[in-house]
């Protein structure tokens, strides 16, 4: 099997399993492949890794000790979704997967010897069985197959997500100066100014909708990108188009955030 199968497609792996000879052997295997592997010794572990990082899938084991596959993708997909109840003894934990991991659906492959676990794993939230010992082909094209289904859903739902708000009556107030809003998502939005209000970097400020005087307060900002927007009159100043990332918004912002935008026209 050549070297070349996915070339410059690497992706970032959580391989969860309490044999260090099981990472050992997928680090390897996999890195020959261009892949980036992160190993984990237990669900529980593995919940914690995935509420720091990203990753764009998990080999899960389905026996472990301390916290075993099919639970951990139970509660990593609870908090996926936002439903936190079932995280009794994990609060903390599950609120910090809701705040990284949320509106997200990472794929989660379960690898065991045992074919019966099919049906089983699939009801736990699980999205394939890859059987040990290990087929070499099987892994990669499993690999592949859901991490470009991922991939085309992020499109998707960055797509639907993005709500263009020219013309809407819905403002950014940094320190006094209110810049329109162009667009807004989950992630960030895109403001026009003028040069002169356009600031630092950081800003803390309001989201405010005229329309429906909503306010999300105290939202803090990195902002990413500066345009220059040309203006048909040389006597006006200068304006800027300026795209940001909210940085950090608490859980009442998600929350508020999250109902802005599923309640706009």
């Amino acid at each position: 099997m050549g070297q070349d199968t996915l070339g410059n497609n690497g992706r970032k792996i959580l391989v969860v399993d309490d044999e260090p000879l099981i990472h050992d052997f997928l680090s390897t295997f996999l890195g020959r492949y261009g892949h980036a592997v992160e190993t984990a010794n237990n669900g529980l572990e593995a919940l914690h890794i995935l509420a720091e990082k990203n990753f764009d899938m998990v080999l899960m084991d389905i026996r472990m000790p301390l916290m075993d596959g099919l639970t951990a993708t139970q509660v990593l997909r609870k908090c996926e979704a936002g439903d936190l109840s079932s995280a009794d003894g994990y609060s903390e934990l599950a609120q910090s997967l809701h705040s990284r991991r949320k509106g997200t659906r990472i794929p989660v492959v379960a690898v065991t010897a045992n074919l019966d676990f099919r049906e089983t794993v699939l009801q736990a939230g699980m999205d394939e069985l890859i059987l040990k010992p290990f087929n070499f082909e099987n892994i990669l094209s499993t690999i592949n197959q859901y991490c470009s289904k991922q991939e085309a859903g992020r499109d998707v739902e960055r797509r639907r997500h993005i709500r263009h708000a020219a013309g809407g009556g819905i403002l950014f107030i940094n320190n006094g100066c209110r810049s329109k809003v162009l667009n807004i998502s989950y992630g960030g939005l895109a403001v026009q100014c003028t040069n002169q209000d356009a600031g630092p970097g950081d800003w803390q400020g309001n989201v405010l909708d005229q329309a429906r005087n909503i306010s999300i307060e105290r939202l803090r900002l990195k902002v990413v990108r500066r345009e220059e927007v040309p203006s048909p009159k040389s006597a006006d100043a200068a304006l800027l188009t300026i795209g940001a990332v909210f940085d950090h918004p608490d859980a009442g912002q998600q929350s508020q955030l999250r109902r802005f935008l599923e309640e706009m026209p």
